[in-house]
């Protein structure tokens, strides 16, 4: 693999990993329980610009797996907004 090939791989991974994690995080939040968000932001923040980093030529290949986080990202914060919808309905 080159040395661009490897950039793009190791953002995808990074991408991957951190979709997984907030998927994860959706699933608890949906079971009532509380997942660890520390950080959450920082880890999506770093990522973004590692993805911003590769030039869009390049990030378009991680395209797919950016949609993947976003609607990730978009499946907690509905959670979380019903979870405290139904805690204040209570």
């Amino acid at each position: 693999m080159t040395e661009t090939a490897d950039e793009v791989q190791e953002v995808e991974t990074r991408l991957k990993e951190l979709t997984g994690y907030v998927s994860q995080c959706s699933s608890r939040v949906t079971k009532g329980e509380v997942p660890d968000l520390n950080g959450l932001d920082r880890n999506v923040a770093e990522a973004c610009a590692s993805a911003e980093a590769l030039g869009s030529e390049k990030a378009r290949a991680i395209a797919p797996q950016m949609e993947k986080l976003i609607a990730e990202l978009d499946k907690l914060a509905i959670a979380i907004k019903e979870q405290q919808d139904n805690l204040t309905e209570e």
